[in-house]
């Protein structure tokens, strides 16, 4: 088998991975309680904080394929948040009303989160692999 070929079938594996661990990380946090009971602007901090803990775990040695691997955690992430949007939303109407502000802020907070996790990683990765 091509060398090339198996890293891309791995990179790719290792993005769905991190796009699902990532999601199901924001999700447990985020679905569980009724929408009633969640304050918003604390729950970002969390959000930011598992963003750098999956992206710093699955980032590899090389800058690409590590901000690649920090765009998946945020997309995880956010797509949990859309998700609670839409269940909510279907279970009334009125309950997002400002849905776009609040993926705003998710995106403020969680991308630049995964993408210093991934950067991390990946230098972590470096150093730890020369020892």
């Amino acid at each position: 088998m091509n060398p090339n070929l198996n890293a891309i079938t791995l990179s790719r594996k290792r993005l769905v991975t991190t796009f699902i661990i990532s999601m199901l990380a924001v999700g447990a946090y985020w679905w569980p309680p009724s929408y009633s009971e969640i304050q918003i602007i604390p729950s970002w901090w969390v959000f930011a904080i598992i963003a750098v803990l999956v992206a710093a775990m699955f980032a590899v040695g090389d800058l690409k394929h590590s901000m690649m691997i920090g765009g998946a955690t945020a997309g995880g992430a956010i797509a949990a948040i859309v998700i609670r949007i839409v269940i909510d939303v279907v279970g009334d109407p009125t309950s997002h009303n400002l849905w776009p502000f609040e993926l705003a802020l998710a995106g403020i907070f969680i991308v630049p989160s995964a993408l210093l996790g991934a950067a991390v990683g990946m230098v972590a990765r470096r150093v730890f692999s020369r020892s």
